[in-house]
Parts: structure tokens; sequence; C-alpha cells
């Protein structure tokens, strides 16, 4: 298994974790969805970054915006004909292989990309859990180093009780919230400090790690 760090990323709702509903996000943020963006396709040259999805989360991405663009597509399935569904559907914007693949569990994702690293010329540099439930639920307890970019999306009490799909509970003892320095650390990418407003929408970003740093990465 990879030693990589594992970063699920993630909106959720501040006050019952919701992420999705009717198959949907909740909410249309398009400041977030290019922090997404950003974080997620940030590599050094020569290498990209790798974006983990469950079926039915690779399924509710529109097939214009799939496979996601810039990055190395696993998705959890034991159906590979999925693929073949997704070309049919987005026509030319599908990849070549080996940029979307499939594999049947999180472990085998990530023994892939450890096989990728030690011997294709594609080369993953971030690891990114980007969903649904069951896929960040088992990302939580993986071992190692887990980070979790978290969007705290403060939605409406009433508009969350509407979601039908909620980001796992988190052990506040396990993961702790991250300075903010250490947010734009660990993606790389400039990140607006303190509450943003967006469509009548306030949210947050943050980070929460599992693992403590070495020291000598503490320090830096």
């Amino acid at each position: 298994m990879t030693a990589k760090p594992l970063t699920l990323i993630v909106a959720a709702a501040s006050s019952n974790g919701a992420i999705g509903r009717n198959n949907d996000i909740p909410w249309r943020l398009r400041n977030e969805l290019g922090y997404f963006h950003k974080v997620t396709t940030a590599a050094p040259a020569h290498t990209m970054n790798a974006c983990i999805l469950g079926r039915l989360c690779w399924l509710s991405i529109p097939p214009r915006h799939r496979p996601l663009a810039s990055r190395y597509n696993i998705i959890l399935t034991s159906d590979p004909s999925i693929l073949d569904s997704a070309a049919g559907a987005a026509g030319a914007a599908m990849p070549p292989p080996p940029f979307t693949v499939t594999r049947p569990s999180l472990a085998a994702a990530l023994e892939h990309i450890d096989e990728l690293n030690r011997g294709s010329e594609v080369k993953i540099d971030r690891v990114f859990v980007c969903g649904g439930r069951g896929v960040y639920a088992e990302a939580l307890g993986a071992p190692g180093h887990v980070q979790i970019l978290r969007t705290d999306v403060r939605l409406d009490e009433e508009e969350a009780k509407k979601c039908d799909v909620f980001f796992p509970e988190v052990d506040q003892q396990l993961f702790v919230r991250q300075t903010h320095e250490r947010l734009e650390q660990v993606a790389g990418v400039p990140v607006p400090r303190g509450l943003q407003t967006e469509a009548g929408i306030q949210y947050e970003f943050q980070l929460y790690e599992k693992t403590p740093l070495p020291l000598e990465e503490s320090r830096s």
C-alpha cells in the first residue's frame, strides 16, 4: 500500500455533514469548485495526481466533465464496462487508457498507484479520495497519514436536512484541525482565509490530519 498521504477532499455541510442530494451537489459554489480543481491538479512536472472515486460519485459527474482532466482517474467498481458507457456518453472527451481505470477496491487502487510509481511512465504525486460516502469511510480508517481537505459549508439547516448523502462522522481526537499555513502547504495553492460568501452561502476551507508529522516536517 502506498506510503503517500491519503487526502480526502470534500465539501460538507457544517450542521450534519451533508454532501449530496438526489445524486447531485446540494449547492452551486463556482469558486469552491475552482479550489477543488486547483488543488487536485497541482503537481510537479512529469507527474499527475490520482483521484479515487466510487462508482456513484463517478456517475454523478456530468459526462462532459468526466474524466477529471489532467488527473489520473481511478473508479472503484467491479464492472470495468462503466468506462465503455462513459466513453459513449462523453465521446471524444474520454481520454485513452491508462489515465482512467477501474479497480475493485480502495486497497487495489492504492496498489495500482504503487505499481505505476515503480515501473510506469505515469508517475503519481498526490492521492485524493473524492467520494462518495462509502469510499470516504474506508479512507478515514486507512493506516498511516490521512488528511481531510474539508470545505465547511454553512448550509441552512432545513436545506441540509433535505440531503440524502452525508460525510462519515470524524473522530475529533484522531483528526486534528490544522493552521491556515499548514492548509496552504498541503493544498499546494493559495487558499482564501476565513469565511467566504458565494451565492448567499458561507463556507470555509479547512484541513484536518490524523497522523502527526515527523518533527522535521512539522517545522517546515
